[in-house]
């Protein structure tokens, strides 16, 4: 039986969003009934299980930032805003600047030859600080930097107050 373009597109979007086969048979706008005839489409095309629902994700955490961002955005006055754009590009300039250099970094490190221990470390080095510049640092590192800081001292200090209003 032949299926119309739509309904595979929908099934193509739901398995790539990471519905299991009998999530996406569930489905009422999904006329096939059997999950092998969904599995070997997906298998012919190349489909990819999952491939959208981290975008997904991220588009779930991020929407309330940018409906918050958005609205405070409305109470500014035109010069505000202004200066909040103003800001915003220089700001965004600088991060493609520094992603551009990272990613430049990271290809000389790569064409340079390796010949010793310290050759490798430091390109190793190089790749790293490229990445952490270009997507962050890792929750791992973050934590472990945090973890190296000296406890701070704490000094309690008792003041009589019988003896200063004398």
């Amino acid at each position: 039986m032949a299926y119309d373009i739509d309904q595979w597109q929908r099934i193509k979007a739901y398995y790539e969003a990471g519905l299991s086969l009998l999530e996406i048979l569930n489905k009422p706008e999904v006329t096939i009934e059997q999950r092998s005839t969904i599995h070997a489409r997906a298998k012919r095309e190349g489909w990819i299980k999952g491939k959208s629902a981290q975008l997904m994700q991220d588009e779930i955490e991020i929407k309330p930032k940018l409906e918050r961002i958005n609205a405070y955005k409305k109470m500014m006055s035109k010069p505000e805003f202004e200066v909040w754009c103003t800001l915003l590009k220089e700001k965004m300039d600088a991060v493609q600047f520094l992603d551009a250099c990272a990613l430049e970094n990271t290809r000389q490190a790569m064409e340079l030859p390796c010949e010793s221990q310290h050759e490798i470390k430091a390109r190793a080095d190089t790749i790293s600080k490229s990445k952490d510049t270009i997507i962050g640092k890792s929750p791992e590192t973050s934590v472990q930097v945090n973890n190296n800081n000296q406890p701070q001292k704490i000094v309690y200090e008792v003041i009589d107050s019988s003896a200063t209003n004398k």
